[in-house]
């Protein structure tokens, strides 16, 4: 019997910003030290380009 990739076990990073946006739509946070990718966006925002 043929095992799947680990990968597939893996939550993506989409899956990780889905679960922070429900959290913090029902009124949750992240713990403080740890913060989620939502509360860093505009840190991490991705760049435009010229």
């Amino acid at each position: 019997m043929r095992r799947a990739p680990m990968s597939q076990y893996l939550p993506t990073a989409d899956s990780v910003n889905a679960v922070w946006a429900v959290l913090h739509q029902f009124g949750g946070a992240s713990r403080p030290g740890n913060s989620g990718p939502g509360d860093r966006f505009e840190e991490l925002k991705p760049v435009r380009l010229p």
